[in-house]
């Protein structure tokens, strides 16, 4: 819940840390930094004391690593049900 004095944005910042980028992909910090590791995300930046990841290029990252079959996803049965399905509709959402 967003405090009173600093109302949640409604779209993601042009910069963001680590802790905010784990709430937006919905993992831990320590999986942000594994995944920097591993290649899975972009490297961040450092802004005077801080380190940031430019949130346009977190998106742009995710976009082109869609696009590229893994081995992990052939020999995991439950991504393999899923390709070429459709993952979803608003209907379903509202059941």
């Amino acid at each position: 819940m967003a405090s009173p004095s600093k109302p949640a944005a409604a779209f993601p910042p042009d910069f963001c840390s680590a802790e905010t980028l784990s709430h937006r992909l919905d993992c831990s910090v320590s999986t942000v930094h594994s995944y920097v590791r591993r290649g899975l995300l972009p490297k961040p930046s450092r802004l005077g004391d801080l380190v940031r990841w430019r949130w346009a290029y977190v998106e742009r990252f995710i976009d082109e690593l869609e696009k590229l079959p893994t081995q992990a996803d052939a020999d995991d049965p439950y991504l393999a049900s899923l390709a070429g399905t459709d993952r979803g509709s608003s209907s379903e959402a509202d059941d």
